[in-house]
């Protein structure tokens, strides 16, 4: 199946996560210098993976080195689609995902589990109003990161209009 990356994006809003790094047993090697290979570990779930990536995202405004988690959360595959660090940073900080990095707040919803793909809806309260993200995340096949959920893309979700009423007019 060959999937389009969109962007991993990882946004933001008024809410503290805590980060959870791995213990020093379950590093993962890498060669990539802009990602940090004691974030990714099997223990995270795919929901936990999201919270540090979001986090990251809000934390990064002013500082691109504070996005590492989160592109260190990114698959493999998404990195080669939106790196190098300094380029995904500027993805994450253009429209439409600057508004997870500046929402005023942010929610995670329950992932959504089939088989080894998952995906997680993140809904961003914006100066425009709600808006919401899906996070599509896979389980990782190969080492260095067999078993751990990474984010393969993220995708704008389509605005829903819930303040309109019909007209008493038209009843």
């Amino acid at each position: 199946m060959r999937w389009i990356y969109s962007i991993l994006l990882v946004l933001a809003g008024g809410f503290t996560a805590v980060m959870m790094y791995p213990s020093i047993g379950d590093r993962v090697p890498t060669e990539d210098p802009d990602i940090d290979p004691s974030v990714p570990s099997p223990r995270l779930s795919p929901e936990q993976v999201v919270a540090c990536q979001v986090t990251a995202m809000h934390q990064s405004i002013a500082d691109e080195s504070l996005l590492v988690p989160c592109y260190s959360l990114a698959s493999p595959s998404n990195r080669a689609m939106t790196g190098p660090l300094h380029h995904f940073w500027a993805m994450c900080h253009s429209p439409p995902y600057d508004l997870l990095c500046e929402s005023d707040s942010w929610q995670i919803g329950k992932a959504q589990i089939e088989d080894s793909r998952a995906s997680v809806i993140v809904s961003v309260l914006t100066h425009d109003g709600p808006r919401g993200f899906e996070f599509q995340l896979s389980r990782q096949q190969s080492q260095p990161v067999k078993d751990c959920w990474m984010t393969d893309s993220v995708a704008v979700l389509p605005i829903l209009d819930v303040t309109h009423r019909p007209s008493a007019e038209g009843s």
